[in-house]
């Protein structure tokens, strides 16, 4: 693995705000539980209830080994619900055919991992300003035959470290990985911790 410094997340555009149509939002609103989607996302309020049966999904190529439908069955099963979540271990030549496939095969919504996180934003219908940002987009939600993309890890990452905000405030970071997670871990250290010096690891082709 080669160790290089962060050149500044700025200079990328990373924490650009602005979302791909509409006003300008702050991630912080975002947390906060505002409405801050733009375009048709903007259907999806506080209240909005997916519709059942529940089917979801994960996409992402060589994943045969992923938990996440036993995960998923223990949820309806403790929750007293009917629902399914199944893994597609796709190979790129088919991922777009599977993107088709979930528009109308009643999947309510399905997560995105390695290697699709930034392509697959070229195949939805809306994006959230967020995940625009981010470059990655994790999640997606099938309305009405439409793919919304989302990105939920920079919500869920800084929750377990809530606790600890004043030893982390102003501190720095080591991210391992410079994938689509590893940009939304910087962007919620930068924006939730004021974090603005970090250290990303990672590989290219040759090591």
């Amino acid at each position: 693995n080669a160790a290089r410094p962060h050149q500044g997340f700025h200079d990328h555009g990373l924490f650009h705000r602005g979302p791909v149509r509409g006003n300008a939002v702050d991630h912080r609103r975002c947390l906060g539980g505002g409405s801050i989607l733009p375009g048709i996302l903007q259907t999806f309020g506080t209240d909005y209830t997916m519709k059942r049966p529940y089917k979801f999904g994960l996409i992402g190529h060589n994943i045969s080994y992923s938990k996440s439908g036993e995960v998923f069955e223990t949820i309806f099963d403790q929750l007293n619900l009917k629902g399914e979540f199944i893994v597609y271990s796709t190979d790129p030549g088919s991922f777009k055919n599977q993107l088709i496939n979930f528009r109308s095969n009643g999947t309510r919504g399905f997560s995105v991992t390695i290697p699709y996180k930034n392509e697959i934003i070229d195949h939805l219908d809306d994006i959230d300003p967020i995940a625009h940002a981010l470059k990655a987009v994790n999640c997606v939600v099938v309305d009405e035959g439409r793919l919304l993309g989302f990105n939920t890890d920079c919500y869920g990452f800084p929750i377990p470290l809530k606790p600890h905000s004043s030893m982390l405030k102003h501190g720095r970071a080591v991210i391992i990985g410079c994938g689509g997670a590893a940009a939304a871990v910087v962007y919620s250290l930068y924006l939730d911790f004021e974090i603005k010096n970090f250290t990303v690891l990672g590989r290219n082709d040759k090591n």
